[in-house]
């Protein structure tokens, strides 16, 4: 029964209420004067770590954290002070002596101009002995128990203990979100400071009201540096817990995983009109809560009517999930309104029971490409297929690879001149039974139809090297953050003078875990990326990994520069997404020190140019500047001639035409910098049509 028809609405006013402070602290003279010691002798450390840490930068004003003990009851606000920049950072339970008596550490960062001020504030309170009533600095200071300078175990809000200097972790930065437009940007310090520190950082990050956390792998004394440099836009400092399995579980409290659907949901903001990815997959399930928002009915398609539109299998849902949201445990434990920035569509390209035969891979293209643009001719898409097949695994085109190169350069056979399309191509799988100790990429080359030269071709790396399941304690992984993801596949077999450079770019694709013995590997949960399950009811959301969600999340990718640049001709979008690319840290240690060409070429037939920066795809003019040229050019012409004494013609191929662009240089800043070394680099995109090698090439 409701009854909010039953209510009323009056006028409130609180009664009040007395509160009286009643601890007196014993003898304030020989107190203050202890916490005065204590605050010069932790300003005094402060400065000796910032020497040894060799910390010459610090954003925003200059200063440190230190550390209070005092009674958790107190609110915090007693000894802030935000008009002076004193502000409140992490805050760690010390001592429960009793349920109503805790003693708690809570850091306050204090700018270096401010250092005065606090000491001159103890001094009032230590000689106001005398006082008949209790006064300001007398509720300040009264119940603190000691100050002092803990450094970054003062911001570390974890019963794990602190890293050494030369461990290795990932972390959780819990930064402050910026409160005005001119202030101090700590992802941008932070992304800018990153190779110098040797910083290993993740794209993926939460977003809450007041922070926003941002994940990095670092030695301890990396992470030490940085959280001085970082000043007080860092509050509080975790190891990372990047884990997908926490949510496909009832949680000991309870919380299951359909309530974080259901809370993603309240948060999910309106679909856009476009842009759209489209799902070439086993169909999608359009019941799950989260997808049916961004998915109309009428964008469900299938290859044959008897199919129908649904998921058969789970693994169209499942990416389906990527394609929209990206890795659903950040998304999860957000607390941001969820904005999408495009839409979803789904092709079921395989049947329900059995498979197409390997000779109509080709024309299920053609399908695909004339059902949709029947269904809606103008609309803006990314073509994501995440299905490949070992058919070929040489690198040279065949109907399927042809099919798709026809497809983006729009010369399909069903079309005089077909407009060009994006078309991004999951590269294939190592699965975990084919690895060997003595693993030889060789023997894994691409599968098919990954080989398409117009198909942005997406490889897997991998960021996930914790293991958390209780049951593989004792268990490595297979793979370093940043390394190439055991699932990839790599084209080195290929003959480099017939066959296209794959894969052009990397994502997130899982890693394996590995025995101790070394003789079994497996994915696992933790090990994986979190996404929408087909079975709403019970398996609401899945674990997902290998090459497959690498290729939807970088259609979601590509979409996101659709969005935020509506009309990018299809060959620009593939190119911002290779020329934002770069490799890691742990790709480039494989170069060493001197790399020949040669081992730059097998670099990028397993890694391809690298991990694409969404930042510098969006080309952001606050640090990475792109300039875009969109034009057609002919570069060959046919040049005909006639023998004099014959009167024969001939013709060749000449040279026709090239373009030239004056780049507006900011020449008075480079003339400023004349001995710095600039690097320029220029990335070409462009569509070529294909055809089976047992038929002539064109």
């Amino acid at each position: 029964m409701r009854i909010d028809r039953l209510r009323q609405t009056r006028a409130f006013k609180g009664q009040g209420v007395n509160i009286k402070d009643k601890f007196k602290r014993e003898n304030r003279a020989e107190f203050g004067q202890r916490l005065l010691d204590q605050i010069v002798m932790a300003f005094g450390q402060a400065d000796v770590e910032k020497t040894l840490l060799g910390v010459t930068e610090q954003l925003g004003k200059t200063g440190a954290y230190i550390s209070v003990d005092r009674p958790a009851k107190l609110p915090h606000e007693k000894l802030q002070q935000k008009s002076y920049g004193v502000l409140v950072g992490a805050v760690t339970e010390m001592l429960r002596r009793t349920d109503a008596d805790t003693l708690e550490r809570v850091s306050y960062f204090v700018p270096d101009d401010m250092r005065e001020s606090l000491k001159e504030q103890i001094k009032q309170y230590r000689d106001s002995e005398g006082a008949n009533k209790p006064n300001a600095v007398h509720k300040r200071f009264d119940e603190v128990e000691a100050i002092a300078f803990n450094g970054l175990a003062g911001l570390w809000t974890s019963p794990d203990p602190l890293p050494g200097n030369d461990e290795v972790g990932w972390f959780e930065l819990w930064l402050r979100r910026k409160a005005k437009k001119d202030a101090p940007d700590a992802e941008a310090y932070l992304d800018r400071r990153k190779d110098a520190l040797g910083l290993h950082l993740s794209q993926e990050k939460l977003k809450f009201p007041e922070f926003v956390v941002r994940f990095i792998r670092a030695t301890g004394g990396s992470l030490r540096r940085l959280v001085r440099e970082l000043n007080v836009y860092v509050a509080e400092v975790r190891p990372a817990r990047i884990d997908a399995s926490v949510f496909t579980t009832v949680r000991s409290d309870g919380v299951a995983p359909i309530e974080w659907v259901e809370d993603a949901v309240r948060r999910l903001g309106a679909a856009p009109e476009g842009p759209y990815v489209t799902l070439h997959d086993t169909g999608v399930n359009r019941a799950h809560p989260m997808l049916r928002p961004l998915l109309d009915e009428s964008d469900m398609h299938a290859r044959a009517q008897s199919w129908s539109t649904d998921d058969h299998d789970g693994h169209g849902t499942n990416m389906a999930g990527i394609a929209a949201f990206g890795d659903l445990q950040f998304r999860l434990q957000d607390q941001d309104p969820i904005r999408p920035t495009h839409r979803l569509e789904s092709y079921k390209m395989l049947p329900p029971n059995g498979h197409n035969p390997p000779e109509t891979w080709g024309l299920v293209v053609r399908d695909a490409m004339s059902d949709l643009d029947v269904a809606s001719p103008h609309r803006e898409r990314v073509h994501c297929c995440t299905v490949t097949a070992q058919s070929s695994l040489t690198g040279l085109a065949t109907t399927w690879s042809a099919a798709i190169d026809a497809a983006t350069s729009g010369a399909c056979e069903i079309e005089e001149i077909g407009p060009r399309r994006l078309w991004l191509q999951a590269v294939g799988n190592i699965l975990p039974h084919e690895w060997s100790a003595n693993e030889d990429l060789r023997d894994h080359p691409i599968e098919d139809p990954a080989q398409a030269w117009n198909a942005l071709s997406v490889g897997g790396y991998t960021e996930r090297t914790q293991i958390s399941e209780p049951t593989m304690r004792g268990w490595e992984v297979a793979a370093r953050t940043g390394d190439r993801s055991p699932y990839s596949r790599a084209s080195l077999a290929w003959d480099r003078s017939q066959a296209p450079q794959k894969p052009e770019v990397v994502f997130e694709a899982g890693n394996w875990a590995k025995d101790p013995a070394g003789g079994f590997v497996s994915g696992i949960d933790s090990l994986s990326m979190l996404t929408t399950g087909r079975d709403v009811i019970n398996r609401p959301l899945e674990c997902t990994e290998m090459t497959s969600p690498a290729a939807a999340r970088a259609a979601g990718f590509a979409a996101e520069i659709l969005s935020a640049n509506p009309g990018l001709w299809p060959e620009t979008v593939r190119a911002l997404m290779v020329h934002s690319a770069d490799w890691t840290p742990e790709m480039r240690r494989r170069l060493g020190g001197r790399p020949t060409k040669e081992h730059c070429a097998s670099m990028i037939r397993q890694f391809g140019f690298g991990v694409p920066d969404r930042a510098r795809a969006l080309a952001s003019t606050t640090n990475d500047l792109a300039l875009l040229a969109e034009s057609e050019i002919k570069p060959f012409r046919r040049i005909r001639s006639r023998n004099e004494e014959t009167g024969a013609e001939t013709s060749r191929i000449g040279l026709n035409e090239a373009h030239y662009y004056t780049l507006p240089w900011p020449r008075n800043i480079l003339e400023e910098h004349f001995k710095e070394q600039v690097s320029l680099k220029v990335t070409l995109s462009w569509f070529v049509v294909t055809l089976p090698p047992s038929k002539p090439s064109v």
